[in-house]
């Protein structure tokens, strides 16, 4: 490289564009190899004293007047507001980046880096390279780097001032495990930063703030850990995981401060810069960020589900059969709501008023099913999918393995036999109340136009009829969400308390009759919640499509087999054993879309939700595949105790 198209890069002068010059002459000159024009630069330093010096004066006149304390301070670090906040906030720095007329250390990058393929090139310099190239900068004579230096003091202040008002706040207040165990560590970390940013007293051991800091972490995750007795609120969580990140960056913020006492400036420079990019790169990954914060709170849900997912999963053959019987009558409700359905339709109301008449109808219907504990299907996969997340967690592979292999036969022998206590108690019973209709009262139950659609979309059905499979497979999953938040939220409003002291129950009831109501109210609130916001989601579902002229709708196994037998009898039984077979091997198939796409959204959040990385799923459910292949009756039966 010629002498002369090195002083290209100092052909603008001012800080943020003589960088980006520096940024595009690499990458134009050496494409990806970002390595070889850092060697080349180092060399072209070594022997031409005049350009040098040029970049000298370029480098410490952009370090003598940067501004790094609110990029340190609030960089990356969460908001503390409401989840939508956070999502519009991180949208509006994409699309309108704060960008001034000034030295702000976040106002250059976002000018340098605005182009992504700028932050990509410059990533790809590890600390090492840069340190090559910076010592040729003679930083050590640099006044700049003391004003680094004091800044940095400066962030470490504010950033100790922020945690202790933090964690001293009312709403966390409650948490608080003993009455003085959170004053002893914050107060010791808190003296330790003075001393440091204040007195320049650096005696302490550097690994006495990491264990400090250690244990305010820890701390801050016991809050959390508490959600099972007072349940937690988004705003709580965002405070946490705020100062959580805190502490993260105080804690990198004084280990800066302490590589300034024991190295020189170069490398000093290296790892601060190679500190900055680490921050700024994932600056624009909302994904992240929002997965970050929900992980907590749907831990919430999960939670909660699993434990009542346990009553899902059948272990014994006596369970087995108590399955049979309990889904058998769940089936038996969904076909008499069928026919209310089925009535609904029939009343030519309002698009509206027919949605809401078809989700009270779902909800009364649900909640019913629930609250006199029969089974429905489809609500299993939402319910057990925490519970089988947990197995992930536990033990070593091997143990992970035949837990995981233990566990799914026996959810999947408990959907099996639910699937079928579901259906054939539902299209038998669906068909015995059509021919007391029809034969007995002699009502036109169902039209001939609406029999042949069924049936055809139920023996021939078509790719749209597994979408809307899905579409309720989707719903299922929400209703699950939805009912562990609801616990939790009761928890963490303390709710369960408040209804005990109400001041109209104190006068109107007995201790005893006031406890028993709580009680029932406790265990049986979120389940209650979880079936009406399903009712109303299924119910609503064809309003969706029909407003916006979309394929949006919803097919549920149970609910087909008792459209399937109304079908069958308005078109006076007039089918052949083979249609009546494909018939229930493609309500069997929509069956399976519900659960599939449940089930997976509802493992994939609870394996999120335990921190649990979804790539170890993959070869645990090879084993179970391969389990499936020795033992395929054990996955549809209970063996005895001792075969599993």
């Amino acid at each position: 490289m010629e002498d002369s198209e090195w002083n290209y890069i100092l052909t603008k002068e001012g800080n943020s564009n003589f960088i980006l010059n520096f940024i595009k002459f690499g990458m134009s000159n050496y494409n990806l190899n970002t390595e070889a024009f850092y060697n080349d630069l180092s060399i072209q330093l070594e022997k031409d004293e005049e350009f040098k010096l040029k970049i000298q004066q370029e480098i410490g006149a952009l370090l003598l007047n940067l501004k790094i304390r609110k990029y340190f301070c609030d960089e990356n670090i969460i908001e503390e507001n409401n989840l939508i906040s956070v999502f519009t906030s991180r949208i509006s720095k994409i699309v309108l980046p704060q960008i001034d007329d000034d030295q702000s250390l976040n106002s250059i990058l976002n000018t340098l880096f605005y182009d992504k393929k700028y932050l990509n090139w410059i990533q790809k310099v590890d600390q090492d390279l840069w340190r090559k190239v910076i010592v040729h900068f003679d930083l050590n004579q640099e006044s700049s780097i003391k004003l680094w230096i004091e800044q940095l003091e400066d962030v470490a202040t504010i950033l100790m001032d922020r945690i202790k008002g933090g964690y001293c706040d009312s709403e966390l207040l409650r948490y608080m495990p003993t009455p003085l165990y959170n004053q002893g560590i914050f107060n010791t970390l808190e003296s330790y930063v003075k001393q440091i940013s204040e007195k320049k007293d650096f005696s302490i051991p550097f690994t006495n703030i990491e264990e400090l800091v250690h244990e305010c972490d820890q701390y801050l995750s016991d809050i959390l850990m508490q959600k099972d007795q007072k349940g937690i609120s988004l705003k709580i969580t965002l405070k946490v995981n705020r100062l959580k990140e805190q502490l993260k960056r105080l804690k990198d913020v004084l280990n800066l401060l302490y590589l300034n006492q024991t190295s020189d400036a170069s490398e000093l420079v290296s790892f601060i810069i190679t500190y900055i990019i680490q921050l700024y790169a994932p600056k624009n990954y909302i994904r992240e960020q929002l997965s970050n914060n929900l992980n907590l709170v749907t831990f919430m849900a999960t939670y909660h589900n699993g434990q009542t997912g346990e009553n899902y999963i059948t272990k014994t053959k006596l369970g087995y059969y108590k399955m049979i019987e309990s889904s058998s009558m769940g089936g038996f409700i969904v076909a008499i709501l069928c026919f209310f359905k089925l009535y609904i339709s029939s009343c030519q109301l309002s698009p509206f008023i027919e949605a809401m008449g078809y989700s009270l109808n779902y909800a009364i219907g649900f909640s019913a099913i629930y609250l006199l504990k029969f089974t429905l299907a489809t609500k299993q996969p939402a319910m057990t999918a925490a519970n089988i997340a947990r197995t992930f967690a536990q033990g070593n592979d091997q143990l992970q393995t035949k837990q995981f292999t233990i566990l799914f036969s026996r959810l999947s022998r408990s959907q099996f036999v639910a699937f079928i206590g579901n259906v054939l108690m539902s299209f038998l019973i669906a068909t015995s109340i059509f021919i007391i209709l029809k034969h007995v009262f002699h009502l036109e139950v169902v039209s001939q136009e609406k029999a042949t659609k069924w049936f055809e979309e139920t023996s021939f059905p078509y790719f749209e009829i597994f979408w809307y499979a899905a579409i309720a497979g989707v719903f299922l999953f929400i209703s699950g969400l939805s009912s562990g938040l609801f616990i939790n939220r009761l928890r963490y409003s303390n709710v369960i308390n408040r209804l005990y002291h109400h001041p109209v129950l104190k006068m109107s009831l007995s201790i005893s009759r006031r406890k028993k109501i709580v009680q029932w109210f406790e265990k049986n609130a979120g389940g209650l919640f979880g079936n009406i916001v399903l009712g109303f989601l299924l119910g609503f579902a064809f309003l969706i499509g029909k407003f916006l002229g979309i394929p949006f709708d919803i097919r549920h196994i149970t609910f087909q087999a008792g459209n399937f037998a109304i079908a069958i009898g308005g078109l006076g039984y007039n089918i052949s054993y083979i249609e009546l077979i494909k018939g229930f091997v493609f309500i069997f198939g929509i069956g399976f879309f519900n659960f599939f796409v449940s089930f997976t959204l509802s493992l994939i959040l609870a394996l999120k939700a335990n921190r649990i990385p979804l790539k170890l799923m993959f070869p645990i459910l090879k084993a179970v595949l391969q389990n499936f292949v020795k033992q395929p009756f054990y996955y549809f039966y209970p063996p005895s105790r001792k075969k599993e």
